[in-house]
């Protein structure tokens, strides 16, 4: 399937996008659609899931998480994005601007842009200390490890 036929069929109410799907160049390969259909069902449970996505830089895992983040902000929910590196987070931020209508926060320790009417915050470790964030469903955690090139994704969803 074509990126923009997948991100059509799983996301419900679908929302604008600022850059249409089918302008982007790839497709899914299997094993994305397996782990978007794989998240998918979490998001859709009452159980509160823990999910690793990993893969080489470029492999698609930024993707994979605009998607989730889609989905949960267009059922109502709130999404946390956390970065090892203030250049990581800068790099999502960038990326979720790119792709997704929503009000997207960023938090590091040398920026602080976070409205009220928030979606989606995208930050380093000082997310840890904001207060009130309500109706989180989604928490994403991208980090990388022992400073190899291969980065991971945990996933954690609560009802």
């Amino acid at each position: 399937k074509l990126f923009r036929d997948l991100l059509l069929s799983l996301l419900k109410p679908i929302a604008p996008m600022k850059k249409p799907p089918h302008s982007l160049s790839f497709t899914l390969n299997e094993q994305q659609q397996h782990v978007m259909n794989d998240i998918y069902k979490d998001l859709e449970s009452n159980e509160t899931s823990i999910r690793l996505v990993h893969g080489e830089v470029g492999s698609g895992k930024t993707m994979i998480s605009i998607m989730a983040a889609s989905k949960v902000v267009n059922n109502g929910g709130k999404v946390i994005i956390m970065a090892p590196t203030t250049l990581l987070a800068n790099q999502i931020y960038e990326k979720f601007l790119q792709y997704t209508p929503y009000n997207i926060g960023l938090i590091t320790n040398s920026n602080k842009i976070l409205k009220e009417d928030t979606d989606i915050i995208i930050g380093t470790h000082a997310i840890l200390f904001l207060d009130n964030i309500d109706n989180i469903k989604l928490v994403i955690i991208d980090e990388i490890k022992n400073g190899k090139m291969k980065s991971q994704i945990r996933c954690i969803t609560k009802k």
